[in-house]
């Protein structure tokens, strides 16, 4: 996994950090993903349209991901 680039997938109207694309079944914020639509990238759609939970996590996991310019 891209620490700074994770996959995201679209699961219903909410964007989701996913460990492992779109064969993942649980959001890095604990969300069972149920309505999976699309996967993407961090970069390609923003952090801020990510599950806050999911970014919050996330960085407690990974301290300097998403870095700011």
């Amino acid at each position: 996994m891209d620490e700074n680039n994770p996959v995201v997938i679209l699961d219903g109207e909410t964007w989701h950090i996913a460990e492992n694309g779109r064969s993942s079944k649980i959001a890095h914020c604990g969300k069972k993903m149920t309505n999976q639509r699309t996967h993407s990238r961090v970069s390609t759609i923003g952090v801020a349209h990510v599950c806050k939970n999911c970014v919050r996590r996330y960085l407690e996991d990974f301290p300097n991901a998403f870095p700011q310019p």
